[in-house]
């Protein structure tokens, strides 16, 4: 298992958040930012102590810590009477239910805090048992550990990242209504005129997560008119695709299908100069879509891999996955109206990366959980030997119930 303390600041990613197996959302956004800030950086703090005895209840900080991972200076007094304020708040955990059903519980998001009066002192504090279960879970949906990123200085940008996140498989959210907006994000009668609530949320929120390297994602959003005014808003996702730098570090870069990530998607063998330029040219005619439709057209219907190449050229020329690429197209429209998951068994050179990056990072127990539940899917049949490495690592993944 990581280190966490190691991995702060940095790159936000499947080992720095918090995600949820039960919770699909821990925060309720009527918190004000100082008390985001503070109670989720309590959270990463007990969770460190978790880690090493998971019969622990009551957790110890110091006001030093807090503050430093915060990036805000609290003082004793201040911090005390947020602790209390807190203790008084309650927070709806919209959670997923035994029988797949959608469930929501309330509850205070601490339970007991004993703040000491003097700087420097440690202090210590409880979470429900809900939320303490919650703490070391390694599996999906975000809670993004605020203390990663303090150039953010909008709450609203957290929870439109959360939101947004949750869809990245997908590409893009639901359309949800002016109204539904400032529900969700708690907005009150806070920017009564939409020019306001553009300007301080929306586009606010779409400059900071887009210019800040410390996140992996990027958005974009649509204004849709209901007669004469602006009815909804829907947010386009995607990952930041990832570039080396001169000195060899990685930094992002805006996301795309290049021709590079469709040659991945190809057997290894198949992986030629030639295969190259062929998809250089359908990607830049046809798109991405088009491309990757074809390729599992191929995958579904060639059955032996020295005919991959020219089966797939045939099938680019005469488009031959018109069917491949008008299903897939169904299905992402499908479920950025309904939410859901993509299929399993559907090419995503994207998400193989987003996969690929989360199992190198996994702890080599984990590593081989997931090599032994791809050796049992290999002799079932259900994944294809002939696919690349880095689908084979995301599908086995998915199929464990894995979701980035």
């Amino acid at each position: 298992m990581h280190q966490r303390s190691a991995l702060l600041p940095g790159m936000v990613s499947p080992d720095t958040e918090y995600r949820k197996s039960h919770l699909v959302s821990l925060m309720q956004y009527s918190l004000s930012l100082a008390e985001a800030k503070c109670v989720t950086v309590l959270m990463y703090l007990a969770s460190l102590q978790y880690e090493k005895d998971r019969s622990q209840i009551v957790f110890t900080s110091t006001l030093k810590e807090v503050s430093k991972l915060t990036g805000v200076t609290y003082h004793c007094d201040i911090f005390r009477g947020l602790l209390a304020g807190l203790r008084g708040k309650e927070v709806v955990l919209n959670y997923i239910g035994k029988h797949g059903e959608l469930r929501e519980k309330s509850m205070n998001i601490i339970a007991e805090t004993d703040v000491a009066t003097e700087e420097g002192t440690t202090f210590s504090y409880q979470f429900p048992e809900t939320i303490r279960k919650q703490l070391m879970e390694p599996d999906y949906y975000t809670l993004i550990r605020m203390m990663t990123i303090p150039e953010i200085g909008s709450k609203y940008t957290y929870a439109i990242y959360e939101y947004c996140k949750s869809y990245l498989g997908i590409g893009l959210t639901e359309a949800r209504s002016i109204e539904g907006w400032r529900g969700f994000l708690c907005l009150g009668s806070e920017y009564p005129v939409f020019a306001e609530l553009e300007r301080n949320v929306f586009k606010k929120a779409e400059n900071e997560i887009n210019s800040n390297k410390n996140i992996e994602i990027k958005v974009s959003y649509r204004k849709i008119k209901a007669g004469k005014k602006i009815g909804s808003i829907q947010f386009m996702v995607g990952l930041k695709a990832k570039e080396i730098g001169a000195g060899g570090g990685v930094h992002l870069v805006g996301q795309e299908i290049t021709a590079d990530a469709l040659l991945k998607l190809l057997p290894e063998k198949t992986r030629t100069d030639k295969n190259r330029e062929l998809l250089s040219g359908y990607l830049e005619q046809r798109g991405g879509a088009y491309c990757v439709g074809n390729i599992q057209y191929t995958y579904e219907n060639c059955s032996q891999e020295k005919a991959f190449s020219s089966y797939l050229a045939k099938a680019l020329q005469d488009d031959w996955g018109h069917e491949v690429c008008k299903r897939r197209a169904t299905d992402e429209k499908y479920r950025s109206l309904k939410g859901g998951r993509p299929r399993i068994t559907d090419l995503d050179p994207i998400a193989d990366q987003i996969y690929s990056d989360a199992f190198e990072m996994a702890s080599s127990a984990k590593k081989d959980d997931i090599h032994r539940e791809l050796d049992r899917r290999l002799l079932s049949g259900s994944i294809k030997k002939i696919l690349p490495r880095e689908t084979r690592i995301r599908q086995t993944m998915q199929y464990m119930e894995v979701w980035l």
